[in-house]
């Protein structure tokens, strides 16, 4: 029987222009025969972004909803583009209306948070002396 070491990766030389580093090692066998070799590749190419990420929380939203309509109602007039085509231009005018979207969300819960935090400021310094009304005094605990 002939004993080989498979211990190589062929690789092209294009691909190794926009490779930085490769890192090879062969691995325990553990109960096997056989000894697994590893190949690790890294490049600082600029990673892609992406086109859109959704909060799901934003789903149960109902103007949410409505923002998505419109936005693929809107670019849904243009027919001769093909499917891909559409659909990235979809999710950038989404993306772009959540983000408008998102952030006056955020104001009117901040509006509100402020709102809610000042009455709780006045019930606390009004004269009578915190939560207490007259009707919670009048009430028997017995």
């Amino acid at each position: 029987m002939l004993e080989r070491r498979l211990d190589r990766f062929p690789i092209k030389e294009p691909l190794m222009d926009k490779i930085d580093s490769i890192r090879k090692w062969v691995g325990s066998g553990g109960i096997s025969d056989h000894s697994p070799i590893f190949l690790e590749v890294s490049s600082n190419s600029p990673k892609l972004c992406s086109p859109f990420k959704v909060n799901v929380t934003w789903l149960r939203d109902d103007e949410f909803q409505r923002i998505i309509k419109e936005a693929w109602q809107a670019s849904s007039q243009i027919e001769q583009w093909s499917m891909t085509k559409h659909l990235a231009r979809n999710l950038i005018c989404l993306k772009k209306r959540t983000i408008e979207w998102e952030k006056e969300k955020k104001k009117k819960e901040e509006e509100t948070l402020c709102k809610i935090q000042f009455e709780l400021v006045k019930l606390e310094d009004s004269d009578s002396g915190g939560y207490d009304t007259p009707e919670s005094n009048s009430i028997s605990y017995n």
